[in-house]
């Protein structure tokens, strides 16, 4: 084989399980750290009234509804 050849056959490279992951580490590395900061909220920041960015996640507020009496018996 000539030099223009080495390592290809008819134009096409000879791809191997080496060359396809170190030519994809980049966005494996990527999806894996996308992926570990949705499971875990890492870089995670929380928004105040008005926009005003917090150091912590704010207290969690109360959804119950309370019926009256008065009300629920109508």
């Amino acid at each position: 084989m000539d030099g223009f050849t080495l390592g290809m056959r008819e134009g096409v490279p000879v791809l191997s399980a080496p060359s396809i992951f170190l030519t994809a580490f980049y966005s494996l590395v990527l999806a894996l750290v996308t992926l570990a900061a949705v499971l875990t909220g890492w870089g995670r920041c929380f928004e105040g009234e008005r926009g005003v960015e917090l150091k912590i996640a704010p207290a969690p507020v109360d959804d119950t509804i309370t019926v009256p009496a008065a009300a629920a018996d109508a």
